[in-house]
């Protein structure tokens, strides 16, 4: 079967690196089980002016086999999504594309009017967004021809249901699929706590906590800047790894002024944007995990990877994130309040069996939820049954 998956989108943000996982995996399970997959990405053609790509740069990366002619621009445009779908159409009839699978609303509706111009392939939908919004008439239209909608999120396949008008059995739960890193051992974890102490100039005993996030205003730093205050005044360990770099002209009014009123600027490091070695290095050094809010991401992804690495988390309860952290298991899940979500923090840093115990959940729960071939499986057999069986 020849399937084309599509994503108008040329940065790396949002569900790029799920969507990339995904297809990533869905060529290595054909490859593993001989279904006879024939899969490739495409690519958006479209750049802002003075970007990088970095979705090419990630897929040549992870080994994905994308496909370049198509602008997939994010925002409607139409002179754009007409010379796509006449294009995307002629794929279709002249190659014998069997299948779209589609992840972003720009990308639905493009594969939707190529369809009305060749034939009617199934579309696959990959429903990463956090709710369910108004069903603008395009998007209607999208998805009254799609064939089936995977959402990592169970509580938004009945709203998908009744709002796009689909069969109940068209909406299936698919939890998003990781690349899951190595397991970090005691001495992997104690060479890169030392060598990020040394970075920072700081000396033991510290309790180090970290959190991903970019440095943007609708992030909540004032809740975090009050949960450093709380827990530097409870714990004279305690110390702060920002990991994330900021919006042009924002760190002076989010970070330094508001830590420097609190007193508590010398509690938090800003360690910038890493990847690769140098962010998992970053991560198995500290003792636990913060994640305030869902960012860009609806499924976050740092606070799924931080899990993945041995890392319980303290977490405010908004959006899914009750759903990815068992609370009294993996972490704690609290209202997102600094007096509550610090001491949820404070409990786990002061006891460090409990920070092993929930931090070991926390790997196994990522193992079997997120890192396992269920998802692969899953979605072939879909491809599967909407092409009428096996090739």
């Amino acid at each position: 079967m020849k399937v084309l998956h599509l994503y108008a989108n040329h940065k790396w943000t949002g569900p790029a690196e799920l969507a990339l996982q995904l297809a990533r995996g869905l060529q290595a399970g054909s490859q593993e089980s001989e279904t006879g997959l024939d899969l490739e990405f495409a690519l958006a053609g479209f750049v802002h002016p003075g970007m990088q790509h970095a979705m090419r740069a990630r897929a040549e990366e992870l080994g994905v086999h994308t496909r370049e002619g198509l602008l997939l621009r994010r925002h409607l445009h139409l002179p754009s999504l007409l010379a796509d779908a006449a294009r995307l159409g002629s794929w279709i009839q002249t190659e014998g594309i069997d299948l779209l699978h589609c992840h972003q609303h720009g990308d639905h509706l493009l594969a939707a009017v190529a369809r009305s111009l060749s034939r009617p392939i199934p579309i696959v939908r990959s429903y990463w967004e956090e709710s369910v919004g108004w069903a603008w008439p395009r998007q209607a239209y999208a998805f009254a021809a799609t064939a089936a909608v995977l959402t990592p999120f169970e509580d938004l396949v009945g709203p998908l249901v009744d709002s796009e008008s689909l069969a109940t059995g068209r909406v299936l739960l698919q939890e998003p699929l990781m690349q899951m890193p190595a397991a970090a051992g005691e001495a992997e974890r104690a060479g890169a706590r030392a060598a990020l102490l040394d970075e920072v100039g700081l000396e033991a005993p510290v309790h180090l906590v970290g959190i991903t996030a970019r440095i943007q205003r609708r992030r909540r730093w004032d809740l975090l800047w009050d949960l450093v205050s709380e827990c530097s005044q409870a714990d004279p360990a305690f110390q702060l790894l920002v990991l994330g770099r900021p919006d042009e002209g924002v760190f002076a009014e989010i970070c330094e002024r508001p830590l420097e009123e609190r007193g508590v600027l010398d509690r938090v490091h800003f360690l910038g944007y890493r990847r690769g070695d140098a962010y998992r290095q970053a991560l198995v050094a500290l003792d636990a995990f913060l994640f305030l809010v869902p960012g860009s991401d609806p499924t976050c992804r740092a606070l799924r990877e931080a899990m993945a690495l041995g890392l319980p988390a303290v977490t405010s309860d908004l959006g899914h994130l009750t759903t990815i952290v068992q609370d009294g298991v993996t972490g704690f899940c609290r209202t997102p309040v600094a007096s509550s979500m610090s001491q949820a923090l404070l409990h786990l840093l002061r006891d460090e069996s409990l920070r092993k115990a929930m931090g070991a959940s926390a790997r196994r729960h990522a193992e079997e939820r997120w890192g396992g071939d269920r998802q692969i499986q899953q979605t072939l057999s879909l491809y599967e049954s909407l092409l009428g069986g096996p090739p």
